[in-house]
C-alpha cells in the first residue's frame, strides 16, 4: 500500500510540476495571453504575438513590435528587442534570433542567448565535419567566414572569404581528423580542423590528393599544376606542368612542360628532363630503379 501511494505521489508530482498552459487571444483586447485548462488567465492577454510554451519553461511572444522571452510566470526573461524567431534546424531548443540585424541563437530549454548576436548573416549548422562530436556552425563576422560552437566558442577565426555558399568544405583523408578546403583573399588554400594553414593561400587551386599521398595536396595556379607537401610546408612540385600529377607504383610521375615530357620521383626532382616525347619518357621511366619510398 505504501508502495502505490509512493507511486501515487510521484506521478501527481510529474503532472503538476509542468501544468498545461496555452496561449490564447483575448476576444475583447486582442492581445494574446495564456491560460490554464480551466480557462483562467494564468499571464494576462498583454501581447500582440506569441508562441505556446510545450514542454518549455519559456516561450517568445511579441510587445511592442519586438519579440523577447518570458518564463511560465510572465516574467521577461530576454527583453523585448529580437525580430520574429525563426524555425531551429539541428537541435530543437536552438532558437535562431536577430537583434539590430546581427545573428545569434537563444537556448529555449536554458532561457539564454547561448550565442549572441553579433553576426551579419543566419548562422548555418554544418553536418560534414566528421571527426567531430560538435556541432559546428558556419558565422559571418565583418564579412568574413569561421565557423564556431553552440556555444559560441569560435574553432576556426574569422578569415576566409564568404562569396562561396559554402565557404569551408570538410574533406575526409586517412589523418585521423580531415581537413578543410576554404579560400583567403580568392586564394584556395587547406586548413586542419584547428585552423592551421595546411596548404597557404596563394593557388587558383588546390585539392586532396588520393591515398598514399595523405599529406600532398594538388595545387594549380594559371592553369599550371604541382603538388604542394604539407609535411615539408614547401611544394614538392612547382605549378609548371601542363597537367595533373599522377605517381606510378614505382614512385615516379611522367609529367609535360610546354608539350615535353619527363619524369619526375617523389621529391618533385626531373630524373629525366622534360625535353621528351611522351612515348621517350615512358621508356625512360620503365628503365629507373623503383622509388617509392
Amino acid at each position: 500500500m505504501k508502495l502505490f501511494l509512493f507511486s501515487l505521489l510521484i506521478v501527481l508530482t510529474a503532472s503538476t510540476t509542468q501544468a498545461q498552459i496555452e496561449l490564447f487571444k483575448d476576444s475583447k483586447t486582442g492581445k494574446f495571453g495564456f491560460t490554464d485548462e480551466n480557462g483562467d488567465w494564468v499571464i494576462q492577454p498583454q501581447f500582440e504575438e506569441g508562441e505556446d510554451f510545450f514542454d518549455y519553461n519559456f516561450t517568445f511572444v511579441k510587445k511592442g513590435g519586438k519579440w523577447g522571452l518570458i518564463n511560465r510566470k510572465g516574467e521577461t526573461v530576454l527583453p523585448f528587442e529580437y525580430g520574429k524567431p525563426g524555425y531551429p534546424q539541428y537541435d530543437d531548443n536552438l532558437i535562431p534570433v536577430v537583434k539590430n540585424k546581427k545573428h545569434g541563437l537563444v537556448n529555449k530549454n536554458t532561457g539564454t542567448e547561448s550565442i549572441a548576436c553579433v553576426y551579419n548573416q543566419k548562422l548555418v549548422f554544418q553536418e560534414n565535419f566528421y571527426w567531430t562530436d560538435t556541432m559546428l556552425l558556419l558565422a559571418i563576422k565583418e564579412n568574413k567566414a569561421g565557423l564556431i560552437d553552440v556555444s559560441g566558442k569560435v574553432i576556426i577565426n574569422f578569415l576566409y572569404d564568404t562569396f562561396e555558399r559554402e565557404p569551408f568544405t570538410a574533406i575526409e583523408t586517412v589523418l585521423k581528423s580531415g581537413v578543410i578546403l576554404t579560400t583567403q583573399n580568392k586564394k584556395s588554400g587547406i586548413i586542419d580542423n584547428q585552423g592551421n594553414v595546411l596548404v597557404p593561400f596563394q593557388y587558383d587551386q588546390v585539392r586532396v590528393r588520393e591515398y598514399p599521398d595523405t599529406l600532398l595536396f594538388d595545387i594549380a595556379s594559371k592553369k599550371k599544376f604541382g603538388i604542394y607537401s604539407a609535411l615539408d610546408k614547401k611544394e614538392l612540385a612547382p605549378t609548371v606542368y601542363d597537367e595533373k600529377i599522377y605517381f606510378e607504383d614505382n614512385g615516379y610521375a611522367v609529367v609535360s612542360r610546354k608539350k615535353k615530357y619527363g619524369v619526375i620521383d617523389r621529391t618533385g626532382k626531373e630524373v629525366v628532363p622534360c625535353t621528351r616525347t611522351m612515348a621517350t619518357a615512358l621508356e625512360e621511366m620503365d628503365k629507373l630503379p623503383s622509388n617509392n619510398n
